[in-house]
């Protein structure tokens, strides 16, 4: 039989006879392409099953559950799985109407359809502020990490408020209704360990067995990471994680040893970026806390390699910002610009915003912008900090 294996020259010589082929894409755009068609064909696939030796899965099934804020009230009303959907907002043009629908998802551009063909693409917001609240409306947040298990991305369910169930079990049913990989994110519910109020210190109590106390201890996962999704509790005023396993005040985990609880940091001081997906853009904090805004803003214009995090600040915009006493922040802009009605300028109000708000402050006031306003954010006038990120779902 002929011997139709190729050297290395042979192979070379092949390429040299192939057609040029020219594609106008940058890198950025076929790098998330390609990351998209990845992640599609791992939403085809059963759920995974993490080794321990993956890291993510063990500590985040017990610890991500902890990642989420509610606000409005003590109650929540979410309908259990036969009574009530999720209502999903996409922001892929390219997904088909029908198909969403026939999933229980809504797509945002389709829903919006009418008015792009009318010239009146203009930008929606995706952040929850007080006043976006109905009477009786609630909001679940929570913490949720990307398919690498290197971001804990906060997003937002908006409810009804009900009576009858505490705020636990309104959760417990909503992790029953999610499907992370419908929102492009990595799984991890259900989760196992319970949850409860810790009477005297203003914090919570994650009780665990044994078995599930040793399954985070096997894993690899950093706890930097764990601590976290304890982080965004408190947007419920919660100051500290109290552990129990088998009854015992503490928890082991691998680097820090045996402790006891965790202090949730009320200023985490973070600045936010932008996380990419096939269908959702999502303003997510980054690795790391700054000393300043100045350094946060200055940060911002920069992608995170290593996180898969975009700048949330584009060029060719530049900002500082000052404290102006009493809550707020004074954020200018270096040059007189007019910010277009677009994507990019909402995302960078929205981002600034969440920053402003990991700082301590109430609002923000933007200078040096010609225009009067991007989407629904009034630029001449202090903008309240939001309530929470990343609105995107509805339970109806």
């Amino acid at each position: 039989m002929k011997d139709r294996r190729l050297n290395e020259q042979d192979i070379i010589e092949g390429f040299r006879h192939l057609p040029p082929i020219h594609d106008r894409r940058d890198a950025e755009e076929i790098y998330r392409k390609v990351m998209a068609g990845m992640e599609q064909e791992k939403a085809k696939k059963k759920r995974r099953v993490f080794l321990p030796s993956f890291a993510a899965a063990a500590a985040l099934s017990f610890a991500t559950f902890l990642g989420l804020y509610l606000a409005g009230g003590g109650h929540l009303h979410m309908p259990g799985k036969d009574a009530g959907k999720l209502e999903i907002y996409s922001e892929s043009q390219d997904a088909p109407a029908q198909e969403e629908s026939e999933r229980g998802l809504l797509s945002r551009e389709g829903a919006d359809t009418a008015n792009i063909q009318k010239g009146e693409n203009v930008p929606k917001k995706s952040l929850l502020f007080s006043d976006d609240l109905d009477d009786g409306g609630q909001f679940v947040t929570l913490a949720i990490p990307d398919p690498q298990f290197q971001n804990m991305i906060p997003v937002t369910f908006l409810v009804k408020g009900g009576e009858g169930e505490n705020w636990l079990q309104q959760y417990t049913e909503m992790m029953n209704e999610v499907h992370e990989e419908d929102l492009g994110l990595g799984e991890y519910y259900p989760y196992r360990g319970k949850l409860s109020f810790e009477e005297g210190d203003g914090g919570i109590r994650l009780m665990l067995s044994g078995e599930e106390a040793a399954q985070i201890s096997s894993g690899t996962i950093g706890e930097e990471m764990l601590k976290k999704s304890f982080e965004v509790l408190r947007y419920l005023n919660l100051r500290k994680v109290t552990f129990y396993t088998d009854g015992k005040k503490g928890i082991f985990l691998p680097h820090t040893g045996w402790i006891e609880g965790y202090d949730i940091p009320q200023t985490p001081r973070y600045g936010y970026f932008l996380y990419k997906t096939e269908n959702f853009t999502y303003l997510t904090p980054g690795p790391n806390a700054y000393s300043t805004v100045k350094e946060a803003l200055k940060e911002m214009k920069k992608r995170i390699e290593t996180h898969l995090l975009a700048p949330s600040i584009p060029e060719p915009y530049t900002v500082s910002a000052e404290d102006r006493g009493g809550g707020r922040l004074e954020v200018r802009f270096r040059e007189a610009v007019t910010l277009p009605n677009d994507e990019a300028a909402m995302r960078m109000i929205e981002a600034i915003l969440l920053t402003a708000k990991d700082f301590g402050y109430k609002e923000v006031l933007f200078q040096n912008v010609k225009n009067d306003a991007v989407g629904d954010y009034r630029l001449q006038e202090p903008l309240a900090v939001p309530l929470a990120p990343n609105i995107v779902a509805e339970m109806r």
